[in-house]
């Protein structure tokens, strides 16, 4: 009897199904009434347009992730004095299902003043992306099997009996591969030239799964 321990290791590519649209809004003001009012009537457009889209069924959901008002330096044009200025910023996203909406409204905002469009996030949904996580677990250990079979044909030996199967950090030893998820679970839009508009089409991502198991020759 001879002892086999090896690692399994899978991965399948998923088109994205879901795109989630960062968005950020920011004015500046030597008032910060003003800074704030200002960016507090464009990030209500930017809301009703997301109110829009959910309602259409174009989008799933939107939120207003961060509001930040501060005051920062700005130092005049070559000089070394520097004078208070007062920043305001609020972000928000929305989650898209039609590429085609989520193209045009990314177009349509990318031109307006004070408005910054931080990035597109590619995900997958929860139900799918638990059934791929399921079945390339399971090739993982079909891999590790495969691996064992291997090494114990190399030393004479025809059988293998599994013993343990560990998930990343349930190895009492350590030394284990790095995990099962997305890699990368979140990726950034691609664009293409598509003249006076921006076409953001969905990129495939890696669903991947590692484990380590323990064998023995029969």
């Amino acid at each position: 009897m001879v002892g086999i321990s090896v690692v399994g290791e899978a991965s399948r590519f998923v088109r994205a199904e879901r795109a989630m649209a960062r968005v950020s809004v920011q004015h500046e003001s030597e008032d910060r009434a003003a800074a704030v009012e200002a960016t507090a009537a464009v990030h209500a457009e930017l809301t009703r347009e997301a109110e829009a889209h959910v309602a259409s069924g174009s989008a799933s959901r939107w939120q207003t992730e961060q509001v930040w008002v501060s005051t920062v330096q700005r130092y005049l044009k070559d000089s070394d004095t520097s004078i208070p200025v007062q920043v305001a910023r609020v972000s928000l996203s929305v989650r898209f299902s039609d590429w085609e909406a989520l193209s045009d409204w990314v177009t349509r905002i990318s031109a307006r003043d004070a408005v910054s469009v931080d990035g597109i996030d590619w995900v997958l949904t929860e139900a799918k992306e638990r059934a791929v996580l399921s079945a390339v677990r399971v090739d993982a250990v079909h891999d590790a099997r495969a691996r064992a079979s291997a090494y114990a044909g190399a030393i004479g030996h025809e059988r293998i009996s599994l013993e343990a199967v560990y998930e990343p950090g349930l190895r009492p030893s350590g030394g284990e591969p790095g995990g099962s998820g997305m890699s990368p679970r979140m990726m950034k839009a691609s664009f293409a030239d598509a003249g006076a508009s921006i076409e953001l089409s969905p990129p495939e991502l890696e669903v991947s799964a590692s484990i380590t198991a323990d064998f023995v020759t029969t």
